[in-house]
């Protein structure tokens, strides 16, 4: 292994976190708002931390982009667009995902979790071959640090500690990342007319912060439904051209109809949501799925079966439940104990279910049934 690593430029980090559940990810997101304008790649061990951190650092305010299993190129390349054009601050990837990632597209790689095989850092870091990042830091957590040390001794070069940032720091960043943005766009003249209005406002100060606050903390984005595209207004015309306009409003009608019967579906079935819920207790401690519900049974037995999946990993768990009783579930298990601990409990994200197949498909076959009377009756 040693033969094959390559002399570059990396400079390598390390930041010492603490074992609670959320000492990695508020690490994390530290790191990246206080290098903001820099390009970041994020490397995890599992699917289940991507979309863990993907969620959190929403949370937050941190746009980022995910990239889970056998990514296509052209997902990859959009994604990484997407951190040059400022629209995300960083990219998060498995090992699968990250392994045709060129990482001398970014600035700086982050190694979310250590893994055990010392090879997977010297990958995640560029150190393999081909371009690598210019500095690479790793989260150091309790259950790290047998590997973090492992991999010191075999890599073949130092790592520095990397103090926490200042929040001066974080907000110099952050006003860089927005100058930097600022002068890579071109500002239309309406825009130039309306900033120069907010700042002869004797209000600017708060306008102006209003509009910080919405740029790095959005709302959640709006539900875009699907529509199909018009109908091409080409067509035949002169012979047979009748016969077209008249197959064109069948199509009308019936997407019409399609319509309707959509929208009082969805006035009858309001999408149902699942909530995934993260504990900080893993299968380290003894912790499992048996034990979960053993708990529940205890606090609240009517929820005792109310767990829909579970997943542990070694430091946390993580389970999903129905909307409708998620607060009350967590309410129970924030006063629960462990063997004697006390149990971290904290609600991550809202997850809209899929529509029911069988409605759709019910739905197909009624247009089809329509279509075909409509085309007897156009014979007729």
């Amino acid at each position: 292994m040693e033969a094959s690593v390559l002399e570059n430029t990396t400079t390598h980090y390390y930041r010492e976190v603490s074992g609670d559940l959320l000492a990695k990810p508020d690490a994390l997101a530290e790191i990246i708002d206080s290098h903001r304008g820099e390009k970041i790649i994020v490397f995890c061990n599992t699917p289940s931390d991507v979309d863990m951190i993907e969620a959190l650092l929403r949370k937050r305010g941190i746009s980022s982009r995910k990239l889970i299993g056998h990514v296509p190129p052209a997902k990859i390349s959009s994604a990484i667009q997407d951190l040059k054009n400022g629209d995300a601050a960083a990219l998060i990837v498995t090992d699968v995902s990250g392994q045709n990632i060129d990482l001398g597209n970014f600035d700086l790689s982050i190694n979310y979790t250590m893994h055990s095989d010392p090879e997977i850092y010297l990958q995640r870091s560029g150190q393999m071959g081909g371009a690598a990042p210019k500095k690479a830091v790793s989260l150091v957590g309790p259950l790290d640090i047998t590997h973090f040390h492992y991999l010191k001794k075999v890599a073949g070069f130092e790592f520095q500690q990397l103090e926490a940032p200042s929040e001066e720091d974080i907000l110099a960043a952050r006003l860089s990342s927005i100058k930097q943005i600022a002068s890579s766009r071109e500002i239309g003249d309406r825009t130039k007319i309306i900033s120069e209005m907010i700042l002869k406002d004797k209000e600017s100060e708060k306008i102006v912060a209003f509009l910080l606050q919405n740029y790095f903390e959005p709302p959640a984005p709006p539900v875009v439904e699907r529509y199909s595209s018009d109908d091409d207004e080409g067509g035949r015309r002169g012979r047979g051209g009748r016969r077209d306009d008249n197959r064109h409003n069948r199509e009308d009608r019936r997407d019409e109809r399609r319509d309707d019967r959509r929208d009082e579906r969805r006035e009858r079935t309001p999408v149902k949501k699942e909530a995934r819920v993260y504990l900080g207790i893993g299968t380290n401690e003894k912790f499992s799925e048996d034990a979960l519900k053993k708990l529940l049974e205890d606090l609240s037995p009517e929820h005792k079966d109310s767990i829909k999946r579970f997943s542990g990993r070694e430091e946390y768990s993580f389970f999903d439940v129905e909307e409708e009783i998620a607060d009350l579930v967590t309410s129970k298990l924030e006063n629960a104990d462990w063997k004697g601990k006390k149990l971290f409990v904290k609600e991550a994200i809202r997850i809209p279910l899929l529509r029911q197949e069988v409605e759709e498909k019910k739905e197909e076959s009624e247009e089809e049934e329509t279509s075909a009377e409509e085309e007897i009756q156009a014979e007729v």
